[in-house]
């Protein structure tokens, strides 16, 4: 992972905004050994990630221990919403 932002970077290569994205949202949902995250058009598609990933964690089916989505904005993503998923914490 790099020490700079996006907006960061393209200022250093000499573009003071870097253009919007064709997928302005992203979802990066982390566990306690690895991070991923998935880019989407819109909100909808990215909240859909995230209602699925929080199904799969109150069946105990995901590790996934955070949820964050982050928006777009002003040549930067912004965080949107932290989520902590529920548990199902009987086995």
């Amino acid at each position: 992972m790099s020490r700079y932002t996006e907006a960061q970077r393209a200022f250093l290569a000499g573009n003071p905004k870097p253009t919007r994205p064709s997928k302005p949202w992203r979802v990066r949902l982390s566990t306690t050994t690895h991070t991923t995250r998935t880019d989407h058009r819109s909100c909808a598609a990215a909240y859909e990630v995230v209602t699925a990933e929080r199904e799969k964690a109150e069946t105990g089916a995901s590790e996934t221990t955070a949820i964050r989505v982050f928006q777009w904005i002003d040549g930067d993503w912004a965080l949107y919403e932290r989520i902590t998923p529920d548990r199902d914490t009987e086995k």
